[in-house]
C-alpha cells in the first residue's frame, strides 16, 4: 500500500506535464489534484473575481497598438494568460489588487494604498515578474522573479507586508 501526504496550498507544483509516474494510483492522484485545483478556482473570493473581470476588460481595451492615444504596445494574449495565472494563484486572504495596463504591453498588478505605500508586479509574456514596492518608513524593494504559474513567497511576502503595514498604521 502507498501513502502520499500533500500540502494542498500549491497542488499544481506536485505534478507537471512531464511527470514520469503512471498507473491507476497516479491517475487517481492526478484526478484528485485537478479537482482540488478546480474547486480552488471556483471558490475564489468575490474580490479575486473582480480582479479577473478587470483583467479581461483591460486586455480587451488595450489589445491594439496605440490604445493609450500614443504608441502603446498592445497587451498580448500570452501576457493576459500570465496575468490571469498570477491572479488565480494569489491566496484568497490577500486584498484584491488593481489591474493596470502599461504602455510597454505588460500588465501591472498593484496594491496602491496611497503615498509611500505601493507594491506593483509587472507581468508580460516573457515569464518574468518585475516587482517594486515602497513601504512604511520609506523602505524600497524591487527585483525580478521567474514565473511558472506559481507566485513566489517573496512576492506574497511583500504584498502582505504592505497590507499589514497599512493595517497597523490605521490602528495607530
Amino acid at each position: 500500500m502507498s501513502t502520499l501526504a500533500l500540502a494542498l496550498n500549491r497542488p499544481a507544483q506536485l505534478l507537471g506535464s512531464g511527470s514520469p509516474a503512471h498507473g491507476a494510483e497516479f491517475a487517481q492522484i492526478k484526478a484528485l489534484l485537478n479537482e482540488i485545483k478546480s474547486d480552488r478556482r471556483s471558490a475564489a473570493s468575490a474580490l479575486q473575481s473582480v480582479a479577473l473581470a478587470d483583467l479581461a476588460r483591460v486586455a480587451k481595451a488595450c489589445s491594439q497598438r496605440g490604445w493609450d492615444g500614443y504608441d502603446a504596445k498592445p497587451i498580448s494574449p500570452q501576457t493576459q494568460l500570465n496575468a490571469r495565472a498570477f491572479l488565480e494563484d494569489l491566496p484568497m486572504w490577500l486584498q484584491a489588487p488593481d489591474v493596470v495596463p502599461e504602455p510597454d504591453g505588460e500588465i501591472a498588478i498593484e496594491w496602491d494604498l496611497g503615498p509611500g505605500q505601493i507594491f506593483s508586479v509587472s507581468i508580460g509574456d516573457t515569464g518574468k515578474l518585475h516587482y517594486a514596492g515602497l513601504f512604511q518608513g520609506g523602505v524600497e524593494r524591487h527585483g525580478v522573479e521567474p514565473f511558472e504559474g506559481v507566485v513566489s513567497t517573496e512576492i506574497l511576502g511583500y504584498a502582505k507586508r504592505l497590507l499589514d503595514g497599512a493595517g497597523a498604521a490605521g490602528r495607530g
